[in-house]
């Protein structure tokens, strides 16, 4: 009889964990609330135009790169599935200063030593711990890393008291020009935080995760999800939408039997949550099930921010106005932390930062916007508080006053972007607002955060949620393990598809000795 595992979520932790289970022999059932798959991996259209929620760019992609063999292992050829981006990948805009990030780690400190010749020692500070970040980050490589490579990830030692340090903790060291920390930080919205909020190890490794350029989906973030899924189904995983799961059943024996909402049962061997950690532990499993300690530490997780995007379709090719495939990170000021300070303590900022993603200039198939016009993602960092009173309404329910406050923040953010690029502001087709709301009704996520727990100093590395914890056979994946963003996602799955693998395998083993003797 073969084994059976149920996967909760499908976004790119659940459906790397159903792939790799699924190529190893085991029957993989994956269930997903909504009425497609792939979470944040997910795109939509209107009138034409597609988007992509999740996913702006990814590093890491050669075929001898972590992020590459991650999907190698999974039969998936990242050359063919990804194209690189302009060499200027991620433009950094401050108030009368732009420098861009480039695909090759020295250029780019050729250019920043230029820009900051009085801190060429900060610079270069940076630069050697990015170095350091990446010799580490080749032991997270799918294959073995073998001798030579282990011996150079050793050279990441000295930035081990860091560990606990936010990354403006580093940067305050490390440099002396405020506008060069800046610089540095300039990425921040990747994981939700601003310098004095991060740990340091997270910004260098976001910096040497790109330090060999950035890479998209061709054909949009769908084309991921869907690589991932045939690598799952081609070796017979079952994936049910719109079948929210409840409630995981548990003896102590281990794990029996996931149940949906509607009171549909099915009995399996172990299951893989690739959901918050606060679902799992909060709602789906009975209290006696859950650890002490990890019930005790539940209701002092803090959720990663959130933010409003504005999805645009405009009826021009922005590439005559400069833009191409790269971001635009757009800073109305060099102090970012407290350009996030107001979303921290609750409020809409009143001077917002911006991340532009083109995608559909970075996409070259052409299939993600009409002949001539360009799809733009505009985010922005948002709280929850504003919003959480319709967190259980549903949209056509929220009335006018949301109405009202919608309109007026669009609005807002439009006249904002128009300020600082007036090219965004003609020849709108498609215009929608999205909001933490979004994230909470389409993706079940708590407080409407991107990346589940925030990835604080107290919430990372050790302190984010074991895969393993709670009754035998259920092992975690997602955001809430190894931290938000895909790729840290889909090594959860990885990680999960043989931690789980191992539990079964030894309770079959013991099973089976019992019934010979």
């Amino acid at each position: 009889m073969s084994t059976k595992v149920a996967i909760i979520g499908t976004g790119a932790g659940g459906l790397s964990a159903a792939a790799h289970l699924a190529q190893k022999g085991v029957d993989v059932l994956g269930f997903e609330r909504n009425e497609w798959l792939g979470g944040l991996l997910a795109p939509f259209t209107r009138a034409g135009y597609a988007f992509d929620p999740g996913v702006h760019y990814l590093g890491q992609l050669e075929p001898d790169q972590y992020f590459g063999q991650e999907l190698m292992q999974l039969g998936i050829d990242p050359h063919r599935l990804f194209a690189k981006m302009d060499d200027d990948f991620d433009v950094f805009r401050f108030p009368d200063f732009e420098i861009a990030m480039c695909s090759d780690l020295e250029r780019y400190r050729e250019r920043l030593a230029a820009a900051f010749p009085h801190d060429v020692r900060g610079v270069d500070r940076v630069v050697r711990a990015v170095k350091r970040i990446m010799a580490a980050q080749a032991l997270q490589s799918a294959t073995r890393p073998g001798f030579g490579r282990s011996v150079r990830a050793l050279r990441a030692l000295p930035l081990v008291r860091w560990k606990n340090a936010t990354f403006a903790d580093y940067l305050d060291w490390a440099c002396r020009d405020h506008r060069l920390k800046a610089v540095f930080a300039a990425q921040c919205g990747d994981y939700g935080l601003p310098p004095s909020r991060a740990p340091a190890w997270l910004g260098l490794g976001m910096l040497a995760h790109y330090s060999s350029g950035a890479w998209f989906p061709k054909g949009g973030s769908g084309a991921l999800r869907d690589a991932l899924v045939d690598a799952a189904t081609a070796h017979g995983a079952v994936f049910h939408t719109s079948t929210p799961i409840a409630r995981i059943v548990a003896s102590s024996g281990g794990v029996e039997a996931v149940e949906a909402e509607d009171g549909r049962r099915w009995p399996v061997d172990g299951v893989v949550g690739a959901v918050d950690p606060r679902h799992i532990y909060g709602t789906m499993l009975d209290r006696e099930h859950v650890p002490t300690k990890i019930a005790q530490r539940l209701p002092a997780i803090e959720s990663s921010l959130s933010g409003c995007s504005l999805f645009l379709g405009l009826a021009r090719d922005l590439r005559a106005d400069g833009w191409g495939a790269h971001n635009v990170w757009d800073y109305p000021s060099w102090d970012i932390d407290s350009i996030y300070e107001p979303a921290l303590n609750g409020a809409i900022p009143d001077e917002m930062f911006f991340f532009i993603s083109p995608n559909s200039l970075k996409d070259p198939t052409g299939s993600m916007a009409p002949k001539g016009s360009t799809s733009v993602e505009v985010v922005t960092a948002a709280p929850w508080a504003p919003f959480a009173q319709w967190e259980n309404v549903r949209p056509s329910d929220r009335g006018a006053a949301y109405d009202e406050q919608m309109a007026t923040l669009r609005d807002r953010i439009r006249e904002a972007l128009a300020s600082r690029h007036p090219e965004l502001a003609t020849d709108v087709e498609v215009c929608e607002l999205s909001t933490p709301l979004a994230y909470r009704h389409h993706l079940n996520a708590i407080d409407g955060g991107f990346y589940g727990p925030a990835q604080t100093p107290a919430q990372s590395i050790g302190n984010r949620f074991s895969p393993t914890g709670g009754p035998k056979g259920l092992v975690l994946a997602g955001q809430g393990v190894f931290g938000g963003g895909v790729w840290p996602c889909l090594l959860s799955g990885r990680v999960a598809s043989t931690l789980i693998e191992k539990q079964l395998v030894t309770t079959t083993s013991h099973a089976s000795g019992s019934e010979r003797v």
